[in-house]
């Protein structure tokens, strides 16, 4: 130690190199500083791979990260040997910066294992060297004078980087100094320029404290706020997000203080400093100005980011090359997300749909012949309007066949030929309208709420919040994230914890499917369905309305299909309100008894990351209620004025996907190539649900912790959408062929039942919904070997050239 002082350096790392043994790993970051002094780097054992770790470390070294790793991995393996402790400790008292008092003393402690053999500062805790003579301190370098001397420090007018051999002590020695003398904003602006200089950096710089430190900053100048912010950023960067919410709030009142909401306009006209570059590639993003009130939507946030871009590439442009390509890239992928946001929202904000223009092309003829036969009937075809029951006795249009004590009109039957035709017309107009196979209400209900998608989408918040598993044949599965989180508290815990959470599983499935039951189609007034089509006399009688008052067929029709879209209309707020009541009740007390039984069954067990996620899950629930709401809007199919490029809707579909099942071991493969095609909304629309289908179908039959992969290439005169996935040992087809054999002999033989059932159709609701919107689509699927490919093809000449 005495010649390690004195800075006698090649002799204290050639001394400890003959003698290694396992008692020496008590002098392992003083071999390692003694050979950084002498610029030693030989590499002959596990002492020296070590030592040189640490050196790196010491040194702000590129490979920082992987050397803290594999010190770690050394520690962990060895972990109840002596010497390791002895190296662990050491290895923590190095990056100080970023660990507790608590947990350094803790590790010094059982360092002290070593004995004699360890370092003061290993058996002395707050170990400061002394110098008690000047003959003394003149034999010591000053470099190790001046870290461990505040007031020689202080004495000097300025430190220099040249002053220390080893970078970070200079880094720590410097930032004490102005913590000492109550600068904040010093110490904070010394941090900053450090770590844009090297990011390393941040492993010996006390960020924790300096952050702390920004509430004693007044921010009276634009500089002021930028430190603040900056510092605050760089912390939730490299460390954890404790001060998100003040850097929040700064932005916030930095914004407030330049008078706009606008960064851009800040700097627009003024040359950029180091400091506001960073503030402007990495603080204004989209989720922090996502945040500010001013930003009326999601399109204003993303071209205030958009000028930004802009403003820093007009910067950067003759500077830093690889950074300017880096922001031209976020730039693309910013508009391109922009778009497919825009595409996602406008179909998912309005699941509700029929494909009118299918509808008429393929039913005019039927409905101008019922019309033309109403227009014959003597004394027009105007039904009595019954207001109340009392009325139904006195009209010549109707007899009552039903005396139930709801409110609700009895069902009735035609008493002559003209309430024989209307009831004819309106039935029609329902089984084309909401039962059709092919274009009806039923068919896009099925495709896109009942088939897995609501129950997969309100069930989302409870899987990424591992609150619940999945059912299997004996029951639901164990909760394997929590029972390894608290893997520490006593068996019979984590077993009852584990039950309840199954039962929690059990409830909140079943109420889902029950309430996912409800959103289904039906014309029997008995069915207990919302879609509920039934022919009630003021149905019918709303429709003699229509055909007497019109005097054109197609006024006629294109009111006839408005009054469908009105009942279905109310139908749609039914299902909003048995959402947002019956639903978010329901789920809501499931919760609340979650929460109790967790905290009764848990007992004295610190479970505080549990509780807090079944907390935090009331928030994401109402998110997620907030949006299927949402779904429960129509939206016409006449849009064929409106394109947009396949790589948007591809685009679309694997971020809707990702939103619901994004989460534990599913990786989602996404290659995708520049294509000319564009879509109408029609066909837009159609290729979403199917690739969507193709997705989930991908990712209820792939074997365990395998991937989904999209591929989109462009082939000769197609382009080509291929999903892949490994298909899992229980759902392999015992013969390929004959499986694909009979799932195509199911689309040609056009078993249309099939595109408004759930399970075990998802192929035909895709060969389906792609045949009806465009001839220049094409659907296969393929089997080779364990992988399965379902594969969308696109024909050039179909859609090239469109706009």
């Amino acid at each position: 130690m005495e010649k390690y002082t004195n800075g006698e350096y090649l002799t204290v790392a050639n001394e400890i190199k003959t003698d290694i043994n396992t008692k020496r790993f008590g002098l392992i970051e003083l071999y390692a500083r003694a050979r950084l002094n002498c610029n030693l780097d030989d590499n002959d054992n596990l002492y020296d791979e070590l030592a040189n770790a640490i050196g790196r470390i010491l040194s702000l070294s590129k490979t920082s990260s992987e050397d803290i790793s594999f010190i770690k991995k050394i520690c962990a393996k060895f972990r109840n040997e002596s010497w390791s402790k002895s190296l662990f400790f050491h290895f923590t008292k190095i990056l100080e910066c970023m660990n507790s008092q608590e947990e350094i003393e803790l590790n010094r402690r059982q360092s002290m294992v070593l004995g004699c053999f360890n370092t003061p500062q290993g058996y002395e805790q707050h170990f400061k060297p002394q110098t008690t003579s000047l003959e003394t301190s003149r034999k010591i370098p000053e470099g190790r004078l001046l870290k461990h001397n505040l007031s020689l420090c202080l004495a000097k007018k300025e430190l220099k980087r040249k002053d220390f051999p080893i970078e970070s002590d200079y880094l720590k020695t410097q930032s004490n100094i102005y913590i000492s003398q109550g600068k904040a904003l010093e110490a904070i602006d010394f941090a900053i320029n450090e770590y844009l200089r090297n990011k390393n950096a941040f492993l010996h710089l006390p960020i924790k404290d300096l952050c702390r430190l920004t509430s004693e900053i007044s921010r009276s100048s634009q500089d002021e706020f930028l430190s603040c912010l900056i510092i605050l950023d760089i912390y939730g960067r490299e460390l954890a997000s404790q001060f998100d919410d003040q850097k929040s709030d700064i932005f916030e009142d930095f914004l407030i203080s330049c008078n706009t909401h606008k960064p851009s306009m800040i700097f627009q006209s003024q040359t950029l400093n180091s400091k506001e570059i960073y503030f402007l590639r990495n603080i204004c993003t989209p989720t922090l100005l996502d945040n500010i009130i001013y930003f009326s939507n999601n399109d204003e946030v993303i071209h205030e980011r958009v000028s930004i871009i802009d403003l820093l590439i007009e910067t950067l442009k003759h500077t830093q090359e690889a950074e300017v390509e880096a922001l031209n890239i976020e730039k693309d992928k910013v508009v391109e997300g922009l778009f497919a946001d825009k595409l996602r929202a406008k179909i998912e904000t309005g699941k509700l749909y029929v494909d009118v223009q299918a509808l008429e092309s393929h039913r005019t003829h039927l409905y101008r012949s019922l019309f033309e036969k109403a227009k014959q009937i003597k004394g027009g075809v105007l039904l009595d309007t019954i207001e109340d029951r009392e009325n139904v006795t006195t009209s010549n249009d109707v007899f009552q066949i039903s005396k139930s004590d709801s409110d609700e009109i009895p069902l009735v039957i035609a008493a002559n030929d003209k309430t024989e035709l209307i009831t004819k017309i309106y039935n029609q107009c329902v089984k084309d309208f909401a039962l059709n196979d092919d274009y009806g209400l039923d068919k896009y209900l099925s495709a896109e709420i009942r088939h897995n998608v609501f129950v997969g989408q309100i069930r989302s918040c409870f899987e990424k919040a591992n609150l619940i598993t999945e059912r299997s044949e004996q029951g639901y599965t164990t909760n394997t994230y929590w029972m390894t989180k608290y893997h520490y508290v006593s068996q019979n815990v984590t077993s009852n914890v584990d039950e309840v959470l199954k039962a929690f599983s059990n409830s909140i499935d079943n109420i889902l499917l029950e309430i996912n039951e409800k959103f289904k189609v039906s014309t029997r007034a008995e069915d207990d369905c919302i879609f509920n089509f039934a022919t009630y006399y003021a149905r019918v009688q709303k429709v003699s309305s229509i055909a007497s008052s019109c005097d054109s067929f197609e006024a006629f029709f294109s009111e006839l299909i408005e009054y469908m879209w009105d009942l279905s209309g109310e139908f749609a707020k039914s299902a909003q309100s048995i959402i947002n009541d019956v639903l978010t009740k329901r789920v809501n007390t499931e919760i609340e008894r979650l929460e109790s039984s967790i905290s009764a069954v848990k007992g004295d067990a610190a479970m505080v990351n549990l509780m807090d996620e079944i907390r935090a899950v009331r928030s994401s629930f109402s998110k997620e209620v907030e949006l299927v709401i949402n779904w429960f809007r129509f939206v016409g199919s006449n849009d064929s004025h409106s394109h947009e490029r396949l790589g948007v809707v591809i685009e679309a579909t694997v971020s809707a996907f990702e939103s619901i099942y994004g989460r534990k071991d599913l990786e989602i493969q996404f290659i995708q190539a520049r294509s000319n095609i564009s879509l109408n909304y029609r066909e837009a629309r159609s290729l979403f649900i199917s690739l969507f289908t193709a997705m989930e179908n991908a990712s209820a039959y792939r074997a365990a912790g395998t991937p989904i992969s999209i591929e989109h290439s462009c082939i000769g005169s197609q382009d080509i959408i291929e999903i892949t996935n490994v298909i899992d040992a229980r759902h392999q087809p015992k013969c390929a062929e004959t499986f694909i054999s009979s799932q195509k002999a199911r689309w040609l033989n056009k078993e249309l039942r099939l595109s408004r059932a759930e399970g075990g159709s998802g192929l035909y609701k895709m060969s389906n919904m792609l045949s009806n919107s465009s001839d220049g689509f094409c659907f296969e699927i393929k089997i080779n070997k364990n992988y399965f490919t379902a594969i969308v093809g696109l024909e050039h000449e179909y859609f090239i050239n469109r706009r």
